[in-house]
C-alpha cells in the first residue's frame, strides 16, 4: 500500500484531535474512542501507536528489578516464570482465592510469592514514549465501575494522545515529499491555521 501523503494526514489528525476533544470535554468517550482510533489508523502502519495492555505491561516494566527474599538477587521482572499455586483451604478462606502466584529464585530456588515480592522500578526519564498503549478501559455494571470509569478512560485518552502527537512529530520529521508535493512546511502551516484553540483541559 501506497504511503499516505502528508498533508492528507495532517488534515485528518486535525479534524479528529479536534473531535476529541470536544468529545472528552463533553463525557463522549464513545466519541472520543472513535477520533482516536481514526487518528492511529491514519498514520502510516510504522507510526501507529499498538493498542495492547501485554506489550505495554512488558515495556512499562522492562527495567524493573525482583527481589528475591532469600538470598537477595535482583532479577529482572519481566524474566520471572510465574506459576500458580494452589492454597490450602485455610489460605484460601483467608486470601479469598484458590490460587497464589510464586516465583522460583533462579540462584537459591527459594519460592516467592508475587504480591509479597519486593520491586525496584527505576524512575524513567520523562518525557519517554513507549509506542504502545493498553487496552481502554470497558465499563461494566456496578456502581463502583460507573463512578471510577470517567476518570479511568480520560486518563487512558490522553496517555493514547500524547503517543500519538509523539508518533505524528516522527511521522512530519522523516517524511520525504513524493514529486511534484508542495513543500511541507508551508502545507503544515496552512493546515494549522484551520486549528481552532479549544482550552480546557
Amino acid at each position: 500500500m501506497p504511503q499516505a501523503a502528508l498533508p492528507d494526514v495532517n488534515t485528518i489528525l486535525i479534524t479528529y484531535r479536534r473531535e476529541r476533544i470536544v468529545d472528552l470535554k463533553s463525557k463522549r468517550f464513545t466519541g472520543a474512542l472513535g477520533s482516536l482510533l481514526s487518528m492511529n489508523a491514519a498514520l502510516p502502519k510504522k507510526y501507529q501507536v499498538e493498542i495492547s495492555t501485554k506489550k505495554y505491561n512488558l515495556a512499562l516494566n522492562k527495567n524493573i528489578l525482583a527481589v528475591c527474599s532469600k538470598c537477595k538477587d535482583e532479577p529482572e521482572y519481566h524474566s520471572l516464570i510465574v506459576d500458580d499455586y494452589l492454597l490450602s483451604s485455610f489460605g484460601s478462606l483467608v486470601s479469598g482465592t484458590k490460587y497464589e502466584k510464586r516465583w522460583k529464585c533462579s540462584k537459591c530456588n527459594y519460592v516467592n510469592i508475587l504480591s509479597k515480592t519486593e520491586l525496584i522500578k527505576p524512575e524513567p526519564k520523562k518525557p519517554f514514549f513507549l509506542g504502545v498503549v493498553p487496552d481502554p478501559p470497558i465499563l461494566t455494571k456496578g456502581l463502583m465501575s460507573e463512578i471510577d470509569y470517567p476518570s479511568l478512560f480520560e486518563a487512558w485518552a490522553w496517555n493514547f494522545s500524547v503517543e500519538l502527537e509523539y508518533q505524528m512529530g516522527k511521522y512530519r520529521v522523516e517524511y520525504k515529499p513524493q514529486e511534484g508535493e508542495e513543500p511541507e512546511e508551508k502545507l503544515k502551516g496552512e493546515e494549522e491555521e484551520k486549528i481552532e484553540t479549544l482550552d480546557g483541559f
